[in-house]
């Protein structure tokens, strides 16, 4: 595949710093590719520190077959789970570029990491 991502703060391939997470998920992740699965790749920000949406999207729009993605949808856009994102078509294959806000993914996961409701963390202290 074509799409390289350097995380970290460093500009990568596409010209632009992509976010503190790259990861995979759907199908790809749960290892039950099929011939006709999309990909989804998710990009994890702090969200005072996401990239800059304008320069992601030039950086994208040059992966997209067509030049021309999908749809879009700017940081906010996607409701409370996915910020946004870009829907595209990479060597052929549907691929959906997911913006994902950290501090909300870690809300949601951390009561499975730390069984201890809130109160009761602080008190443990």
């Amino acid at each position: 595949m074509r799409a390289q991502a350097r995380r970290g703060g460093a500009p990568g391939p596409l010209g632009c710093t992509v976010g503190d997470a790259v990861t995979r998920g759907g199908s790809w992740a749960r290892r039950t590719v099929s011939p006709d699965s999309d990909i989804d790749i998710g990009l994890y920000n702090e969200p005072d520190r996401g990239p800059d949406f304008d320069e992601l999207y030039v950086a994208i729009v040059r992966l997209d077959d067509r030049g021309a993605p999908d749809g879009h949808g700017r940081y906010g856009d996607r409701g409370p789970w996915i910020d946004g994102g870009v829907g595209l078509r990479i060597d052929g294959r549907k691929t959906d570029l997911l913006l994902r806000d950290l501090r909300r993914v870690e809300h949601v996961l951390r009561p499975l990491v730390d069984p201890y409701p809130e109160p009761l963390a602080a008190a443990r202290s």
